[in-house]
């Protein structure tokens, strides 16, 4: 069982609801994948998969397809994004990786409604800061860590960890 596709996906319709739209994927990695399974089950509309290297990229939206992600395309960092919904899957924002995975005219877009960034440490980000500074939904990388970590403490001890704080 992936834990980081459940609590991928609570934390997503805790916050978005479900069809969550048009979203880009910053990253392919493990946490992309997850996360590209999380908006299948979501209804997602179509996902457009950004990485840094164009093959990951392209796995990553084949993915995306075979799992009823819509219309999945790959492209590559700094390329305009036209989305409801973007998710950083990658290590930016992370004290060791300062910064945004995004230019700040990408959270300008009267499109964009809302962003989700898997970084869970620190608990707000410079994206998330920007994004709700736009007026956009924020969803917590540290709520789908929170979420997971419940739901692994329920796998292994069989304590209904729901109601921990």
């Amino acid at each position: 069982h992936n834990y980081d596709v459940t609590a991928a996906e609570q934390a997503l319709r805790e916050r978005v609801g479900d069809h969550p739209g048009v979203v880009a994927v910053l990253g392919a990695g493990g946490v992309g994948r997850a996360v590209l399974r999380a908006l299948g089950r979501l209804g997602v509309a179509s996902v457009v998969v950004v990485d840094s290297d164009p093959g990951r990229a392209r796995a990553g939206a084949a993915l995306a397809t075979s799992l009823g992600c819509g219309a999945a395309q790959a492209v590559g960092p700094g390329e305009a994004l036209d989305v409801d919904g973007v998710v950083n899957c990658t290590p930016v924002g992370m004290p060791e990786h300062p910064g945004m995975p995004v230019e700040e005219a990408v959270l300008q877009a009267e499109r964009l409604r809302w962003v989700f960034d898997v970084v869970c440490y620190p608990p707000e980000t410079a994206l998330m800061k920007a994004a709700a500074a736009h007026g956009k939904v924020v969803v917590s990388g540290a709520r789908m860590n929170l979420i997971n970590r419940r739901a692994i403490l329920a796998a292994v001890s069989g304590v209904d960890a729901s109601e921990l704080p």
